[in-house]
């Protein structure tokens, strides 16, 4: 199964404090059971940015959060898919995370925001 996984699944899994990043992900474990996990870029530089706001710029957390993903580029069609979604509500990164796991022909996504879970069961696009 290909399953699309939002930022803040991968950010829950960050235990931070002013000194250190310990990485508690649930990812392996989803990875373990055959799943194939995919991403956007855009994960890596919000994580990227978490990251730096609590003072820790270590890429090396974002690389061990994304090890075994397939890390999607922004191309064109995604772009113009987030700018069409039919989900008023849907937020501009959002559009962009749910474009991505369209265009990539995702089985369902896995995120904590309900906002996200909500708009993805508007246009059919499962949620685990």
């Amino acid at each position: 199964m290909k399953l699309y996984v939002d930022t803040n699944v991968l950010l829950h899994g960050l235990k931070m404090n002013a000194k250190e990043v310990e990485v508690v992900s649930q990812s392996f474990r989803i990875q373990q059971q055959g799943h194939l996990l995919v991403s956007s870029v855009l994960t890596a530089i919000e994580i990227d940015r978490v990251l730096k706001r609590n003072g820790l710029g270590q890429t090396s957390v974002t690389q061990e959060l994304l090890q075994g993903f397939e890390v999607l580029t922004i191309s064109p069609s995604v772009v113009e898919l987030a700018r069409h979604i039919p989900v008023s509500y849907l937020k501009t990164l959002d559009a962009l995370h749910m474009a991505t796991a369209l265009v990539t022909t995702c089985d369902a996504v896995i995120t904590l925001d309900k906002q996200f879970a909500r708009a993805c069961g508007d246009i059919g696009l499962p949620v685990l």
